[in-house]
């Protein structure tokens, strides 16, 4: 019988770390309808953790390193909630478990609208989330907060921004409760304390309110901040009158932008909002990577025309890099930029064009690509082949490096894939690499 106790447990904790870091906890694309679990194990983990009792004693506590307390009607909400009970009288019994956690995600998979699915359920599952609230600030390993539909007081809110090594917080819905005997927080306090967040994503801000609003500017002025995705949910936005983030912004110091680098984002729907979204570029002098997505409620001309009376320039967003999003919106963003790299928005052309929708013929569009520096990589989405758009790029970007052509028609990409990479050779004398995706390419999920 193998002694696994010939090395030290320092250096099979190594190990461990490695097979934690490498391969994902959890696949949610793996779970099933009637998934309640709330740890979940890595199979590589689990594997390893079976070898012996030694391994299973040194694997313990990475049984705790990603916990799910979301909770999801269609999947035994039920038994989910018992579940979570389970771990949080655990927890309780074995305070030396809470560093383990290090993501957590808790808070409804979808909005609960009002309309419990029966029994008790709305009450217990309330009785659960409070004692959740109360068990995150004392996660003092907590890397990863992932919250679902659900709403904080602000001083749990407060407590999460002290929490020593939360990097990543992500809301679906960001919004705090009024209870009176819930104390207002001393956010000076907790500004000058300072915080690890460096990556935020909300889809949508609650109803317009002083807890949400103060604890929204708080969250946004954490100097620490590179990553910032905002992308509200259509449904939510025409029924719910969210507060915008963008108006929000307004009331957070210029200095604390200058650490963004990434902004993932849904295009503001109306010029006020756009107003505040393109004074948000200008105090964002480092940021290098933009990628954009739209509602489809407006054309991309309507999108172009309100940046533009929102006063877009090329003094917002000065050192972008990186632009993805609607092929027609890459000239403003791109002109007077050191970009290097465009990708385009597939959904943009497959959408079809409204009545009385003009769009840029793409051979304009690709000729109104002027970044500063030479453009690198080009991503081109077309409805349909020619060898004009080719030609195009060829004409106006000639140090091009790659190019990556994604053809919708439902014909072969090319009559002769061949043809394009011969054209790209022809009009292209710097580009290394070409590639071709057509319909059957496409991996749906």
């Amino acid at each position: 019988m193998t002694d696994y106790t010939i090395l030290p447990p320092e250096t099979w904790l190594v190990v461990v770390e490695f097979l934690a870091d490498a391969f994902p906890l959890f696949d949610p694309k793996a779970a099933t309808a009637n998934d309640a679990a709330v740890l979940k194990i890595s199979p590589h983990m689990r594997a390893f953790s079976s070898l012996s009792r030694f391994f299973y004693q040194i694997t313990y506590s990475y049984r705790f390193r990603e916990v799910h307390f979301k909770v999801d009607l269609s999947r035994s909400p039920s038994l989910k909630l018992l579940r979570i009970e389970g771990l949080l009288d655990f927890l309780e019994r074995r305070a030396e478990a809470k560093p383990w956690i290090r993501i957590l995600s808790t808070g409804r998979e979808t909005p609960s609208l009002g309309i419990p699915p029966g029994g008790n359920f709305e009450s217990d599952y309330l009785a659960v989330e409070r004692r959740i609230h109360k068990v995150i600030p004392e996660l003092q390993g907590l890397s990863s907060l992932r919250c679902g539909f659900t709403s904080f007081s602000s001083s749990v809110f407060a407590s999460l921004l002290r929490l020593p090594h939360l990097e990543r917080l992500e809301f679906e819905e960001f919004r705090l409760t009024q209870d009176p005997s819930d104390q207002t927080p001393d956010w000076d306090a907790i500004d000058q304390h300072g915080a690890a967040l460096r990556y935020l994503t909300v889809n949508a801000i609650g109803p317009p309110s002083s807890p949400t609003t103060s604890a929204m500017v708080h969250l946004l002025k954490q100097e620490t901040l590179v990553e910032l995705t905002y992308r509200p949910h259509i449904y939510l936005q025409l029924h719910r009158g969210l507060s915008p983030l963008w108006t929000i912004s307004t009331s957070v110091p210029d200095y604390v932008f200058t650490s963004l680098r990434r902004m993932y984002i849904m295009l503001p729907p109306s010029d006020v909002e756009a107003r505040d979204f393109v004074q948000l570029g200008a105090r964002c002098p480092n940021l290098t990577s933009l990628t954009i997505s739209w509602n489809f409620l407006d054309t991309t001309s309507q999108l172009v025309d309100r940046l533009k009376r929102g006063g877009l320039t090329d003094h917002h967003f000065p050192a972008l890099q990186y632009f993805e999003g609607p092929f027609a919106l890459a000239p403003i963003f791109v002109r007077g930029r050191p970009v290097h790299t465009i990708f385009s928005d597939m959904f943009t052309q497959l959408r079809e064009p409204a009545i009385n929708e003009t769009r840029m013929p793409l051979v304009l569009n690709i000729a109104a690509l002027k970044p500063r520096t030479p453009l690198r990589v080009l991503h081109l989405v077309v409805s349909h082949s020619s060898d004009e758009y080719i030609e195009a790029v060829a004409r106006h970007h000639q140090e091009l490096e790659e190019l990556v052509y994604e053809c919708l028609e439902g014909a072969p990409m090319v009559s002769d894939c061949s043809n394009l990479v011969h054209a790209a050779s022809t009009h292209l004398c710097v580009v290394r690499s070409v590639n071709s995706i057509g319909p059957q390419d496409w991996k749906m999920p």
